[in-house]
């Protein structure tokens, strides 16, 4: 297994897209394997313009994906994965699972929506919507049975994909954009106080003004979860994180799944955040140049909180 920011690494996206009980896959010309939608993420896109475009191109389906909340909000991913594609050569893959809300024909109700009609393109042997039954027949892998089971299993909690008039464009943003990826942690104090939760923030040593969540950029090829861990040993601090992977496999390796992704624009420069959540077990004494407080986020609920902790997340400079 390379270190976390050694070789060659590179984002994509895959995208799971279920409707009424049926999953739309794809069969991969070059690897010959059912697969959904997906593929790289190009200079200057964030995670969410790449799953529309990709969807678009290999589908011919035009759909909006819904985040999780309002603006910085960008959509959650129900898993993680990196995969091995060959030696010295991984992919960071942002796995979705989104619900097609489609537009029905005037007077139908929602129960007649069928699934709409596909265009595939030169990538794809073969396309279409598929139900249990279908995929119980079908040369699945391990790794796409498992897949399937989980989408058809929390279809109803998926994201929303509506569908939209116009297509995804190639170029979302200009090229000249720069993305960069970062990675931090909300890490709550063990125990509560009268129910409500607080949570560390980290400064250098005489700049509280710098105050901001535990955490930082990930170096080029480096993966969310060494980054954070990375981030978090500078700091001297110890964090049990929340959550784990998606799928009980081992290879593709499971990632860490994100709490929420934020989006933080400035100057041309795109940051796409990770936000993690956690509870502090401890602090590392010899840590001096780093100091700590603790802030309390008004309200109980986590996605409120959330949105409270989002003034504390810079954006960095580049490496």
């Amino acid at each position: 297994m390379m270190s976390g920011t050694s070789g060659r690494r590179e984002w994509t996206v895959a995208v799971f897209i279920v409707h009424q009980g049926r999953i739309l896959l794809l069969r991969h010309r070059k690897l010959n394997r059912w697969l959904p939608p997906g593929g790289h993420i190009e200079p200057g896109e964030i995670p969410d313009e790449a799953a529309a475009r990709e969807v678009w191109e290999e589908t011919g389906l035009k759909i909006g994906i819904e985040p999780n909340g309002l603006p910085p909000h960008l959509a959650r991913p129900r898993g993680v994965q990196l995969e091995e594609i060959s030696p010295g050569h991984q992919h960071i893959d942002l796995v979705y699972l989104l619900r097609l809300v489609p537009q029905a024909p005037p007077g139908a109700g929602r129960g007649s929506e069928a699934p709409p009609a596909l265009r595939g393109n030169a990538e794809s042997l073969g396309l279409g919507w598929y139900g249990p039954a279908d995929l119980a027949a079908m040369d699945l892998d391990e790794e796409m049975q498992l897949w399937a089971q989980l989408v058809l299993r929390e279809e109803a909690l998926a994201l929303p994909a509506v569908m939209v008039a116009s297509a995804p464009t190639s170029a979302p943003v200009p090229a000249a954009a720069e993305v960069r990826w970062a990675a931090w942690v909300m890490c709550r104090e063990r125990g509560e106080r009268g129910g409500r939760h607080r949570y560390l923030l980290v400064s250098s040593r005489g700049d509280r003004e710098s105050l901001r969540l535990p955490g930082g950029l990930l170096a080029p090829g480096e993966w969310p979860d060494a980054a954070l861990a990375r981030h978090l040993a500078a700091a001297g601090i110890q964090v049990v994180l929340e959550g784990g992977g998606a799928l009980p496999l081992r290879r593709p390796q499971q990632l860490t799944r994100p709490y929420r992704l934020f989006l933080l624009e400035k100057e041309g420069v795109r940051q796409v955040n990770f936000i993690y959540k956690g509870e502090v077990t401890g602090f590392s004494p010899e840590h001096n140049n780093a100091a700590y407080s603790w802030f309390e986020p008004a309200g109980k609920d986590g996605e409120v909180e959330a949105d409270h902790l989002v003034p504390y997340i810079p954006i960095m400079a580049a490496f």
